[in-house]
């Protein structure tokens, strides 16, 4: 994210600063980016940090957040290692597209995520659950890999919403397609961050090109029928195919409805995933919680 536009609004307090080694910072970056983090973002409410010569603010203050993505947001750039990283995979979607671009987006996809529309997909969302539910009661005393699960219950419940099941396309390849872009993210960051030629080679970087060549020609075949046979299906291709801008009425061409069904699928599969893999980490070792979470779901 470009701070320029942060810093320029910043009251002037000196912070002080955290150095992090560049080759360490590199590493982590690649094996776990949270282990990239100064510990202290996780007590402090702003750090500066300075890797390979790159200044970069990390907020942790509910207020300063909604001063630079709410009050901010027409003059806060994503930042060139975002659209290197994910870029060509998400092409201008609303993760990578900055000023008017992404905010004529936002707008006209704003309608597909009403309370109402959201309420639409629910008994989707809950039968996807339920079946992992009945999956893991099928499994007995046997050790369950819940990041695994996480995984595997977002993917499928975004091809039952996005896509109705993912008539027409290769759902297990998908899901490989998926993985295999995401992996060496970590390495095109990192490069990113050394500001090296993108032509560099890295692990994994073949199979990501390839996964992502696959991934966006399997999605444009999906909206070209359903633009041919269009049907009253309530799932996020048809919502982004009538999705309009409130104030001039443009539609998304193929190319940008396939960017942002890449940026929900890639980017709210593995964020969800995520969340919930540590909310059960969390649960597992606190009784309590967990016995006043089967509390609250008996109100439910």
């Amino acid at each position: 994210m470009d701070t320029k536009a942060l810093n320029d609004g910043m009251p002037k307090t000196t912070f002080p600063l955290t150095p992090q080694s560049t080759l360490g910072a590199l590493l982590a970056i690649v094996r776990n980016p949270l282990d990239a983090l100064p510990p202290s973002i996780f007590t402090e409410p702003v750090v500066f940090s300075k890797t390979a010569g790159e200044l970069k603010v990390y907020l942790a203050d509910p207020v300063l957040i909604h001063e630079a993505l709410v009050k901010n947001a027409d003059t806060l750039g994503k930042g060139d290692q975002v659209r290197r990283a994910l870029g060509p995979a998400l092409g201008q979607g609303l993760l990578t597209a900055d000023g008017s671009h992404w905010k004529w987006q936002r707008q006209s996809v704003a309608g597909a995520f009403r309370h109402d529309k959201l309420l639409e997909l629910q008994p989707t969302m809950i039968a996807v659950a339920q079946r992992t539910r009945d999956r893991w009661i099928g499994m007995g005393n046997r050790t369950i890999d819940v990041g695994h699960e996480m995984m595997r219950t977002t993917f499928d419940i975004i091809v039952e919403t996005m896509m109705s099941g993912g008539h027409g396309i290769d759902v297990e390849r998908v899901e490989k397609g998926i993985s295999d872009f995401l992996k060496p993210t970590g390495w095109t960051f990192a490069l990113g961050l050394l500001r090296a030629p993108e032509w560099i080679p890295y692990p994994g970087r073949g199979k990501a090109e390839a996964a992502v060549e696959f991934l966006r020609s399997s999605l444009l075949s999906v909206i070209e029928t359903r633009r041919k046979h269009p049907d009253d299906r309530h799932d996020l291709v048809n919502m982004l195919l009538s999705a309009a801008d409130p104030e001039t009425g443009r539609t998304m061409s193929d190319a940008e409805i396939v960017d942002n069904l890449m940026t929900f699928i890639t980017a709210g599969h593995e964020t969800t995933a995520l969340g919930l893999t540590w909310t059960y980490d969390l649960l597992g070792g606190r009784p309590r919680f967990r016995a006043e979470g089967v509390d609250v779901q008996a109100l439910i």
